[in-house]
């Protein structure tokens, strides 16, 4: 709904609790001018690591929220392989607003993206 107003993208990680929607989603707006993109594990990492160092660099500017503060305080890093992404499944709160953050900011900085934001619930 979010994203047909503003006329933005959607990002789906496939393998994360959401994928069984993909499909669902991606058949509903097959009628509507909205782009869904999913998210492999190659995707997320690069997700996570091109947010992550954004931050630290001060080249990503958040406003603060509070369900974004506590994920990011949850927030523990998985390992697989050589890279990590955000690790769901031991954390003390729920993750998905920072890695809805995180997905968000890799779409927008993609090339011939001009606009970023972030929704969840």
């Amino acid at each position: 709904e979010l994203a047909l107003k503003f006329g933005a993208d959607v990002v789906l990680d496939t393998y994360g609790p959401a994928a069984s929607l993909f499909d669902e989603i991606v058949a509903g707006t097959a009628a509507r001018t909205l782009t869904v993109h999913g998210y492999v594990t190659r995707d997320m990492a690069q997700s996570c690591a091109t947010f992550y160092d954004a931050v630290a660099d001060g080249k990503c500017a958040i406003r603060t929220h509070p369900a974004l503060e506590a994920a990011a305080a949850a927030a523990s890093r998985r390992q697989t392989g050589d890279v990590w992404l955000w690790g769901r499944r031991n954390a003390a709160d729920d993750t998905s607003p920072l890695i809805a953050a995180t997905m968000a900011y890799h779409r927008a900085v993609a090339p011939g993206v001009d606009e970023i934001w972030a929704a969840w619930d």
